[in-house]
């Protein structure tokens, strides 16, 4: 039996491997094996040469932070802090564990500003602070409604094409929402075309699929483009129900999804529905 699918990458889902866009410039967590080099925004930097910009620096901080610190209650608890970072940090703390988006509005550069609101939705499951994001909303929309696993969140992690439509309507490049993929909306409006608008980046086609594996709810497998026979190959696997596999399109994936619920419960009887992989599943099962 075939077990390529057992290691076929979430195509969208790699989205959530990479660092939100939040600012530039911004550093990926990945790291290139073995070859000491960072990579940020597609350029390569030996660790020793990369600097982080202070908004990074202020998010190492918040994540590094020792298991005895002392977390701030209320905003004011920041104010011993004369070092802008120090006072940033705290401010930042203060909103994840509170969900206050108060505590993001002292915070100086869109980026860190940003930043505590992403991360403050995140971790304090509100996925309403993400619309206080001038870049990155999206991404901070799909981040919580993962965290919530809240379905219902999924499509205002397309907002972008929303929006570029919605100016393309109103013959408005000022309409268009910020973001690095900005100028796609601007060429749409000037030609007049909402088709221009799919080439933004759109992350709820990754979100309903995070969350359809995260729940085995087969249901938002429709919603998850070009994933969705791998969306319901995984669900599938996860609950071992062969039914799951007849949503599959592609034969020679619907047959290897069958042979593996097959395998995974013993089901010897089930290996003739798997097509393709019949003797192969049975063979599996045999040995």
């Amino acid at each position: 039996m075939n077990r390529a699918w057992l290691a076929v990458p979430i195509l969208l889902v790699a989205a959530l491997g990479i660092a939100v866009f939040l600012g530039q410039p911004k550093q990926s967590s990945v790291q290139l094996p073995d070859s000491g080099y960072v990579d940020v925004n597609g350029d390569q930097y030996s660790a020793q040469e990369y600097m982080q910009t202070p908004e990074d620096a202020l998010r190492s901080a918040v994540q590094g932070l020792p298991s005895d610190f002392v977390y701030p209650v209320k905003i004011s608890d920041c104010d011993s802090y004369a070092d802008r970072y120090a006072r940033e940090r705290c401010l930042v703390l203060y909103t994840q564990r509170s969900g206050d988006p108060k505590g993001c509005e002292p915070i100086q550069g869109i980026e860190s500003k940003d930043a505590c609101y992403f991360d403050a939705a995140v971790d304090s499951k509100k996925p309403a602070l993400c619309e206080n994001i001038t870049y990155g909303k999206q991404e901070c929309y799909m981040q919580a409604a993962i965290e919530t696993k809240d379905a219902t969140t999924c499509a205002k992690a397309a907002a972008n094409i929303k929006g570029c439509e919605n100016a393309v309507d109103a013959g408005d490049v000022a309409k268009c929402p910020l973001g690095d993929d900005q100028q796609f909306c601007g060429d749409a409006v000037l030609a007049k075309d909402k088709s221009l608008c799919r080439q933004m980046r759109s992350y709820d086609e990754a979100c309903y699929l995070q969350i359809a594996v995260d729940t085995n709810n087969s249901s938002l497998c429709n919603r998850t483009g070009t994933s969705q026979d791998h969306c319901f190959f995984k669900v599938a696997n996860s609950v071992n129900n062969p039914a799951i596999c007849e949503s599959i399109g592609e034969t020679a994936v619907r047959d290897n999804c069958v042979a593996w619920v097959a395998f995974n419960t013993g089901n010897t009887q089930l290996c003739y529905q798997a097509g393709s992989e019949a003797q192969s599943c049975l063979d599996d099962l045999s040995g």
